[in-house]
């Protein structure tokens, strides 16, 4: 399952056209695709990489201009908006692509997932400027179901769903009863497929 999502991720990128979703459970192994993909990237690949997701739209902005080593300083939105276009087109003239990641996605509110939206929007003739892959509990693709949000489902280029067992065999070897030991004895997948 995870060498399947992780060649939809890097499909995603690719294509440079929007907008990734990963969703799952906790301890599904969302943590462990993505990290498995951000070390797969080049050194043509600038990434910021958001955690603290209980933001209001213009915090969001801020947050983002900060993580891209930006100063939001205390200019008023359509500067910070021009900012981080420029910011944008620079890096791609560079021959880079940015990469926005949001962790924990599914705690953003409708307004600030509308702003992430319309931050989307910047774009050359053939690609998006802003890839951003968005992870979060199931609760996640209900938020993303509701009305307000057609327009970002229609940036949707990929969207993984992580189901509980793709990580379990990781939970079960990183338990306490095996000390959480990447040299802890293995259980074998006949052992833990009933699980």
């Amino acid at each position: 399952m995870h060498r399947e999502a992780l060649d939809y991720l890097r499909y995603g990128l690719e294509s440079q056209a929007g907008f990734v979703v990963i969703t799952g459970e906790i301890g599904s192994g969302k943590t462990t695709l993505l990290q498995t993909l951000l070390r797969g990237l080049d050194a043509q690949t600038t990434v910021g990489r958001i955690v603290n997701t209980m933001l209001e739209p213009r915090e969001l902005l801020e947050t983002i201009m900060i993580d891209f080593g930006l100063d939001p300083g205390m200019r008023g939105k359509p500067l910070l908006l021009r900012d981080l276009a420029q910011y944008l087109v620079d890096q791609r003239l560079a021959g880079r692509l940015v990469l926005l990641v949001i962790d924990e996605a599914q705690n953003l509110s409708l307004a600030t997932l509308e702003e992430l939206r319309m931050l989307s929007n910047l774009e050359t003739e053939k690609s998006k400027l802003l890839q951003i892959i968005m992870v979060g509990q199931p609760n996640l693709r209900e938020k993303l179901a509701a009305p307000a949000l057609e327009q970002l489902r229609s940036g949707l280029r990929s969207a993984i769903t992580c189901p509980a067992r793709c990580g379990r065999d990781r939970q079960i070897h990183q338990s306490p009863a095996c000390g959480g030991r990447p040299s802890a004895p293995r259980w074998s997948s006949r052992a833990t497929s009933p699980i």
